[in-house]
């Protein structure tokens, strides 16, 4: 019953993944273990297995409502990772679960009902309301999530630019815009736009996004290759690995010519 031997089990669980569904009664068990660690960690584990683990939904569900904040923040996450198969219940408790009063915990719940398909289509007018009337405080996992549910982009690709010159998500909103592939074309110019702002902190996000959309931010190289000359060191920097990205997603087809 050593900690340490339970967490070691449960990372090698989590590299096994679906495979590892044999194992989901005993990590179901561990969910009401004393050792919060021991529940987030099953949780995670669970939820590597996915939609083998599908029989773990009604007791993660207990943990989603009942658990510390860092075992209903895991639990939404488990829950989303399983997948669209964990039923309207699951669904609800998780629309629910986006008024927690953790901020992690809403983030991991928005996020999860990103992944769950036309059976999340209940979220979908939360989701976007929060949006349109700027009240989320998780606007990236909201605008992925929206995105990811309805195939829309434009309110997604606005919201990832504004979060682009934001203080909270900036590095966020970058790494989020390799989600939307081609789909990201209509940001380029105004994410491209940014390479010229006074902050450089947007500067870099700004190529981080870029470098993110592969191929489809080619439009972009030549902005790209002008902060090549950039003063801050962290623009530069993140220019070129732009450019190396957009180059290698597109098979060194650039480098080619």
């Amino acid at each position: 019953d050593d900690p340490k031997t339970r967490k070691a089990a449960m990372h090698g669980l989590m590299g096994i993944g679906p495979a590892a569904q044999p194992a989901v009664p005993i990590l179901i068990g561990a969910l009401k273990h004393e050792d919060f660690h021991t529940q987030y960690f099953a949780e995670k584990t669970l939820g590597g297995i996915g939609p083998n683990a599908l029989e773990a939904v009604p007791h993660l569900l207990e943990r989603l409502t009942e658990g510390l904040p860092s075992v209903r923040r895991y639990a939404a996450q488990a829950l989303g990772d399983i997948g669209p198969e964990i039923g309207s219940q699951a669904v609800a408790a998780l629309i629910e679960a986006l008024a927690d009063p953790v901020q992690p915990v809403r983030q991991e719940a928005v996020a999860a009902l990103g992944k769950l398909g036309t059976s999340a289509a209940p979220a979908i007018p939360i989701i976007r309301r929060s949006l349109d009337e700027r009240t989320t405080k998780s606007p990236v996992e909201a605008a992925i999530a929206l995105w990811s549910l309805t195939g829309e982009t434009e309110t997604t690709v606005a919201v990832l630019v504004e979060q682009l010159q934001g203080l909270d998500n900036p590095f966020k909103a970058a790494l989020a815009f390799e989600r939307l592939g081609p789909a990201a074309a209509q940001a380029v110019p105004k994410v491209a736009e940014l390479l010229k702002s006074d902050d450089p902190v947007t500067r870099t996000c700004a190529a981080q996004a870029l470098g993110e959309m592969g191929p489809t931010a080619k439009p972009a190289v030549a902005a790209l290759g002008r902060c090549l000359e950039d003063p801050d060191s962290d623009v530069r920097e993140t220019a070129t690995e732009a450019l190396l990205s957009i180059d290698r997603k597109d098979g060194g087809n650039e480098s080619k010519k």
